[in-house]
């Protein structure tokens, strides 16, 4: 099935992401571009660790934490526009809006 990433802009209040992703690609290497109010998922308690038990791969917005007054934190990496343009273009063999 190859490596899907996920994108995510919405916040987790909104809806849970990771019932989409094991719904839409249950046996895939999967990983995670929080966007916008998607970052607020690197804030709550558990999702980080739902998700990597799953062996999600978390990616974060550098601006979009900065926007909403957060910083880096364990679990998940911090990336500027150009390196997500390489998860999307290049390290992931599809991409998915959740």
């Amino acid at each position: 099935m190859g490596k899907i990433l996920f994108i995510d802009i919405k916040s987790p209040a909104e809806k849970d992401p990771i019932e989409l992703m094991d719904l839409m690609a249950p046996e895939a290497e999967k990983g995670i571009l929080l966007f916008e109010d998607g970052v607020l998922l690197t804030q709550l308690p558990g999702w980080k660790d739902r998700l990597t038990a799953k062996g999600v791969k978390i990616y974060a917005i550098e601006d979009d934490l900065k926007a909403r007054g957060f910083a880096a934190g364990e679990g998940f990496e911090v990336v500027d526009y150009p390196r997500a343009a390489e998860l999307i273009m290049e390290d992931y063999d599809k991409v998915v809006n959740v």
